[in-house]
């Protein structure tokens, strides 16, 4: 069964780092996606990765980089070692940009050996600064864009969803509803809703709501803007809803964000 997982779909500067295989056995990962990029580091044995329906062998010395809501699994045999990063994109927003509604021809790539060296010093580091972080990722990201060619991005899965969340991705900004998307895609509004919920664990709601304080969070932190006007700019109607989803999802108001920048 496909699942939505929320948790690795949230913004905020997250860095969620795990090895995998656990428990010296195999592993394997049923089909999921979620809103934030997946790097794989293969540091021995392989990995098998499959994402949108494309299976590659991913070798030691090698990575794969599974962008934002590409729907994957992957396994790891119990003889390998395969480091597995999901960071939010607000760390990397220039690539973010650059491959939004794009795929690439496959997922794997082998960095040079400067940028393998620099990643494996200081990406595992869990207390490794944010600045440390965005160099290497971004060194990642080009030796990604260098090997691997991107085209316009055809998610196939059987019920569309991968579409649908772009939908969502590009359209948060103005005043979306769950009906609007089951009209934009041939759906009665009630069989959607239970697919959605039931069958992939989404709220709709809570989805947009996400995206929304994302973009928030990015206009805190880059400019002077009001933050009435980024309320409105993110796709709030008002700054009651604004302020309320904003302390749900981050923990504290968007002024107390700003001051913490």
């Amino acid at each position: 069964m496909l699942k939505y997982q929320l948790d690795n779909s949230q913004g905020n500067y997250r860095f969620n780092i795990c090895v995998y295989p656990q428990h010296n056995a195999d592993q394997r990962f049923k089909l999921h996606f979620h809103k934030n990029p997946e790097l794989h580091m293969v540091i021995e044995g392989q990995l098998q990765l499959t994402v949108n329906g494309i299976t590659e062998i991913i070798p030691a010395g090698s990575m794969a980089l599974v962008l934002s809501n590409q729907i994957h699994t992957f396994f790891n045999p119990k003889d390998s070692k395969d480091i597995v990063f999901v960071f939010s994109d607000d760390y990397i927003p220039k690539f973010a940009s650059a491959v939004r509604g794009k795929q690439g021809d496959h997922s794997g790539f082998t960095p040079e050996k400067t940028v393998w060296d620099m990643a494996a010093q200081y990406m595992p580091q869990e207390d490794a600064s944010i600045f440390i972080k965005k160099a290497c990722l971004y060194a990642i990201c080009n030796e990604y864009l260098n090997q691997v060619t991107l085209l316009p991005r055809s998610d196939k899965s059987d019920f569309h969803v991968g579409q649908m969340l772009n939908w969502v991705s590009e359209n948060y900004m103005e005043d979306i509803t769950l009906k609007q998307l089951a009209q934009e895609f041939g759906y009665d509004y009630h069989y959607l809703s239970r697919l959605l919920t039931d069958e992939y664990g989404i709220h709709f709601r809570q989805l947009v709501n996400q995206y929304r304080v994302d973009e928030a969070i990015s206009l805190l932190e880059s400019t002077e803007m009001p933050i009435t006007q980024i309320a409105l700019k993110s796709g709030f109607q008002n700054i009651r809803t604004f302020n309320h989803v904003f302390r749900e999802l981050v923990g504290h108001t968007p002024r107390e964000h700003r001051m913490t920048r």
